[in-house]
């Protein structure tokens, strides 16, 4: 009978060996390799990456306009929220629509922004 080889611990014994079989002896052994050098600078950028994207999303306000400019439209501006001080509709040529005061973006019972949601956040082509 030929015998085959194995890159993996094999234990004889019934199933009361595993419980002496150390943790360690399977890390050492050639089954289990050590990360490289591209791992871990992947696994860093990876870690890196997730704490920017954890911390864009929490954060209400990525824009504030500064006080000391009299004509800006806009005071706050986030991912979620918007904040207006006078913003003219750009769809309204008369310029009798303005937008004040701090509103979510996608809010369905605040009037005009459907038609204005294109211009607070362009669609990429």
């Amino acid at each position: 009978m030929e015998q085959f080889r194995v890159d993996y611990p094999v234990t004889r014994q019934g199933p009361s060996s595993y419980k002496n079989y150390r943790v360690n002896e399977y890390m050492e052994s050639a089954y289990f390799k050590k990360r490289h050098l591209a791992g871990t600078c992947a696994v860093l950028i990876f870690v890196l990456a997730a704490i920017l994207i954890l911390v864009a999303f929490m954060t209400p306000y990525w824009l504030e306009s500064d006080r000391r400019i009299v004509g800006s439209k806009f005071e706050k501006l986030g991912l979620w929220t918007h904040c207006f001080r006078s913003l003219s509709d750009p769809n309204d040529e008369y310029l009798n629509r303005f937008f004040t005061g701090c509103r979510w973006i996608f809010d369905p019972f605040t009037t005009g922004y459907q038609e204005i949601r294109s211009f607070l956040v362009p669609r990429k082509i």
